[in-house]
């Protein structure tokens, strides 16, 4: 009866330790999600747009909004005007798209050169800091002006997207 006794104390710590494993990996599961990875990750939100764009406002450079105007799509990178008065793309998605592909050479440098994680639909808030225009210039003074525009774009992007889900 005491072996009994002292198998099944045993058991109960050992359930006990396993729960409390269980817990705390679940708690830094919600952390690194949550707390670390939640900044970049913006769900995009295409009804923000509420009024269209007048190059008037001035709320973008000439210099972008030129380069928005003469793109081969420039359909899909239609400016708009949010709730908050912020300036967003009507299409958010399709303006990442192409403004991605017109820019290729820009975030390529990223990926490659300066090893940064690969530049998505959620993941793009370090393209536009100025540390990386800054090593981007320095490498490719001929492409400065596109690194400009394009982190511009991606500015304009954040606005399209919800912060907080």
């Amino acid at each position: 009866m005491d072996k009994i006794k002292k198998y099944l104390k045993i058991a109960g710590g050992a359930l006990a330790a396993v729960v409390v494993i269980i817990i705390a990996v679940i708690a830094v599961l919600l952390w690194l999600f949550f707390g670390v990875l939640m900044p970049y990750y913006n769900v995009p939100n295409d009804t923000k747009a509420v009024a269209d764009y007048n190059p008037a406002m001035g709320l973008v450079s000439q210099q972008t909004y030129d380069a928005l105007q003469s793109s081969k799509k420039a359909d899909k990178l239609e400016l708009g005007i949010n709730e908050a008065g912020e300036l967003v793309f009507k299409h958010p998605q399709k303006a990442f798209g192409r403004a991605k592909k017109e820019f290729k050479p820009v975030w390529k440098y990223g990926d490659k050169e300066l090893e940064m994680k690969h530049l998505s639909r959620t993941f793009y808030i370090d393209y536009s800091k100025d540390e990386f225009l800054t090593k981007f210039t320095e490498a490719n003074p001929d492409l400065a002006n596109d690194a400009a525009i394009y982190a511009e774009i991606l500015e304009i992007y954040s606005h399209s997207h919800n912060k907080v889900r």
